[in-house]
Order: C-alpha cells, then structure tokens, then sequence
C-alpha cells in the first residue's frame, strides 16, 4: 500500500550572490532543511539530498519523517535555468516581450514588472498544458 504523502512547495531562487537555493515555502512545513548551488538542478539536488540524510538520521533516533511529494515554484531566472532547453527568444515571442528585455530579467540587469511576469507566467502555463497533453 502506497503512503500517503504531504506535499510540500519549494521555493527555488538566485540569491543577491549569483547562486541559487532552495527552501520550504510553507513556514508552518518547515522541516528544516535548504539546498544551495551553483544551478537550480544542483540547488534541487543538494535539497532532497538534505532530506534523504535527515531520514536516515532520523530513522537511526526512531523518528518518523513525513513522506513529502515536493512541488517547486521558481523565481524567472532559476526557471529558465533549470529548465534551460527551453528557446527563451522564442517563448519571449510567445508570451509577447521584447526579446532583449527578456534577457535583462533574465541575467538581472532589470526587474519584470507585474505586468510582464504574468505575460510570462501565463505563458508557462500554457506550455506546461500543451506539454501535458502531448505524446509520442
């Protein structure tokens, strides 16, 4: 029989230094733990990496840790960084922004407004419905 898990958002962000971390959205959920890296990929990896030690370690002192399904929310730059296979010229066409202004938000050079964080948003999300229902 399959346990039941909680699922847990984990922010994933680049910090003021250039690298990216990891953490648990949900303060009430905090379990302690954070990852850091120099990518997304090895931020996500030093976190569940955490939480497998802090298993172990646990089961060795009889407590039981919570089975969490993590679900990420990215910040634009650790998005486009872990998921860099994407074509940013061309989903900067599709969510209808300026091709170079896409890439200052992008390095950190300027800010998305409001505005143009959910032109993006909306566009990730239709990407993500389109990518569910495609297959091969």
């Amino acid at each position: 029989m399959e346990q039941n898990k909680t699922k847990l958002t984990v922010i994933v962000e680049i910090a003021m230094d250039g690298t990216y971390g990891c953490y648990p959205a949900d303060i009430d959920k905090d379990i302690g733990l954070s990852g850091y890296g120099s990518t997304a990929h090895q931020a996500i990896e030093d976190f569940l990496s955490a939480y497998r030690e802090t298993k172990v370690d646990n089961e060795k002192m009889g407590i039981k840790t919570p089975e969490y399904e993590f679900e990420y929310k990215y910040d634009m730059r650790a998005f486009f960084n872990y998921f860099n296979f994407f074509n940013v010229s061309r989903i900067a066409e599709m969510a209808g922004i300026n091709n170079a202004q896409l890439n200052q938000y992008l390095t950190g050079k300027r800010n998305a407004s409001r505005i143009q964080y959910e032109k993006l948003a909306k566009c990730v999300s239709k990407i993500t419905n389109e990518l569910q229902m495609a297959t091969f």
